[in-house]
């Protein structure tokens, strides 16, 4: 009788495995409609391990990977002594502790703005705002059924420097508004959105753009400024400098 003793090695779940290196799916500069907004919400369990501190808890998917973007309601701001030395402050009718929470205002507005009209945002706003609570529920009240599979289109940046015990700095969605708009409802371009970078730009023309096959221009741009700066170049530590870079910013294209 023929034996039919199976004579492969037994694997039990090991076996040949290659690594092969999984690529970011978070580039500098548009990441054209594979990121969604999946949380935004009102917590008072915002702080370390779920310490009660209030926040705006929201989180973002880039094809699927999550990236948290919590915000924290303004305690305190930054302004300069007589002396010109930087101090703390905590008095709400400071001008430097207003502009911060109109800088917080903006950026939570705009992502919002990217599902809702801005007259109708501008509406729901219209009232006494009693506490961070109130305007973040506001806020999130607006949101349309189903918003979490909206495609959006979310600009990415380089943090400005090394923080913690990091080697390098990472990409992130930026922090404020201050250099442009960073979140949009995904824009279908005709035939896919062609990178332009203009070298040696002045520091307020526009220096970073996206454009299309029908010479639509996407409403992410950036400054010579801008792509002068740390957002647009990954710092690393001296230890790392050989180390092979990753997605570059101000480096590619021309003159459009």
């Amino acid at each position: 009788m023929e034996n039919n003793k199976n004579t492969n090695p037994a694997q039990e779940g090991y076996g040949f495995e290659e690594h092969v290196a999984k690529e970011s799916s978070f580039i500098f500069g548009l990441n054209a409609g594979n990121v969604r907004l999946t949380k935004f919400s009102f917590t008072k369990t915002g702080g370390k391990d779920g310490a009660a501190v209030d926040a705006m808890d929201i989180m973002f998917t880039i094809e699927g990977n999550e990236r948290g973007y919590r915000k924290f309601p303004i305690t305190k701001a930054f302004a300069k002594d007589d002396t010109g030395t930087q101090i703390e402050v905590t008095d709400p009718q400071h001008p430097n502790f207003i502009a911060a929470k109109r800088e917080l205002s903006s950026v939570l507005v705009h992502i919002v703005g990217c599902f809702v009209e801005k007259s109708e945002i501008q509406a729901a706003l219209a009232v006494q705002i009693q506490s961070f609570e109130h305007f973040a529920g506001i806020l999130s009240s607006l949101l349309p059924k189903g918003f979490e599979e909206i495609p959006l289109d979310g600009f990415g940046q380089w943090q400005w420097s090394i923080g913690g015990e990091a080697k390098v700095t990472y990409l992130e969605f930026p922090k404020n508004m201050k250099h442009g708009r960073w979140l949009n409802k995904a824009i279908a371009p005709k035939d896919k959105w062609e990178k332009q970078a203009k070298l040696n730009a002045s520091t307020s023309e526009v220096a970073l753009r996206y454009v299309d096959a029908d010479g639509i221009v996407h409403p992410f741009s950036r400054n010579g400024w801008y792509m002068e700066s740390n957002f647009a170049t990954q710092q690393k530590e001296a230890s790392s400098a050989g180390a092979s870079a990753m997605q570059g910013g101000a480096s590619e294209g021309g003159d459009w």
